[in-house]
């Protein structure tokens, strides 16, 4: 008799550790079946990257590989998850049976996750957003790292990184799309000459768009806009100039350069602020 229980409890110890074998066994295929799927997306993709020069294609590719890979990553999670509850003896039937109570449960629980889906979805398929663009999404502007069907994530210029839920996102403001823009308010005293001020800028614009460290990142050419507003102590002339997307920062740096050197070499001086400090006799 007690040989017969120490069989039966072998048989039993046997069983379980097979079992738990073979979710083993499930989980290990599974990551390897997910990690193989994901490489073979991520190699297409970027075999489609290389072929186009369009840096606006190249962002779109990176955009939709990134939401192809998560979706792919979460069927193969739940595949594995009921995997494994029918190898531990759960029956899915009744699950499946009861779907409609339960989804009302998971609705309640769920509710914030179905609402990133929702929102994040039309973000998407509307390419409002892409790898690689400079957007402002709830006062926060930064560069866009990661995005998929739940979240956006940024990266600020002072390196910090923002994950922002795609439900909070109601206004997207991208200054990358398609183009940039370099904008540029040059202040001059009122005892300057405006107009040749103005023809100036332009002969400027010209040299700018003849300089090869930035002429490739130039859309069109410099456009001076002329004389914009009057301040208490200085006349405020406008300029504007297109740039390849995200570039209008490394544009603008290298004109304020060309403007002040010009300007100091004709003797023409850039207005600037005036701090007035008070000091009280004590």
């Amino acid at each position: 008799m007690e040989n017969f229980q120490s069989y039966y409890a072998e048989i039993i110890k046997n069983t379980v550790l097979m079992k738990y074998l073979s979710i083993a066994l499930y989980v290990i295929v599974f990551i390897a079946a997910a990690k193989i799927a994901t490489g073979a997306i991520k190699r297409a993709f970027e075999r489609l990257i290389e072929k186009t020069d369009d840096p606006e294609a190249k962002k779109n590719f990176t955009t939709t590989r990134m939401v192809v890979t998560y979706v792919v990553n979460v069927v193969f999670s739940a595949l594995l998850l009921l995997l494994i509850l029918s190898k531990l003896g759960v029956d899915i039937r009744p699950l499946l049976a009861t779907a409609g109570l339960l989804s009302v449960a998971i609705g309640f629980a769920a509710k914030s996750f179905v609402e990133d889906l929702a929102n994040g979805l039309p973000i998407l398929l509307e390419g409002q957003i892409r790898v690689g663009d400079v957007v402002e999404v709830k006062g926060i502007v930064g560069t866009v790292e990661r995005i998929n069907l739940k979240r956006t994530v940024l990266r600020s210029i002072d390196g910090t990184l923002h994950f922002i839920r795609n439900s909070m996102i109601d206004t997207i403001s991208n200054r990358s799309y398609d183009y940039s823009v370099a904008m540029f308010d040059i202040s001059v005293p009122y005892n300057a000459d405006a107009a040749h001020v103005i023809e100036l800028l332009k002969e400027l614009g010209t040299q700018l768009a003849q300089n090869s460290s930035v002429s490739d990142l130039l859309v069109g050419p410099l456009e001076v806009l002329g004389l914009d507003k009057f301040e208490e102590n200085a006349m405020v002339i406008k300029c504007i100039i297109k740039t390849v997307p995200t570039k209008q920062w490394a544009v603008k740096r290298a004109f304020n350069l060309m403007i002040k050197e010009k300007f100091d070499e004709l003797g023409i001086s850039l207005h600037h602020p005036q701090v007035m400090m008070n000091r009280e006799n004590t």
